[in-house]
């Protein structure tokens, strides 16, 4: 199993619009503000490397495994997942398959 962060999430989207409408795309980069997604990276010096993946370039990264499946999820606060009809737009792609 390998979890991806999903590019089309409830909070991609929020970080995508925080960084438009703050517009820090004047200063930084898309691909310099992802890492700060991730807790006290904004204060290091080499920062992660951080990619967002549709379920669709999630699969295609594991193409040459062979019965892959796909899923999206998100853990609450709580340790429960999200109800149903918000798993789609969970924070997490979800890759199992086999070599």
């Amino acid at each position: 199993m390998v979890p991806l962060y999903h590019k089309h999430s409830m909070f991609a989207a929020e970080k995508a619009i925080t960084y438009l409408v703050g517009k820090r795309w004047r200063t930084q980069s898309w691909r310099d503000y992802l890492p700060e997604l991730e807790f006290g990276a904004a204060q290091l010096k080499n920062r992660p490397l951080v990619r967002l993946y549709s379920r669709r370039s999630a699969k295609q990264l594991f193409s040459r495994f062979h019965d892959v499946r796909v899923t999206v999820e998100h853990p609450s606060l709580h340790g429960h997942l999200l109800p149903r009809w918000l798993r789609p737009f969970g924070w997490y792609v979800i890759i199992t398959g086999r070599r």
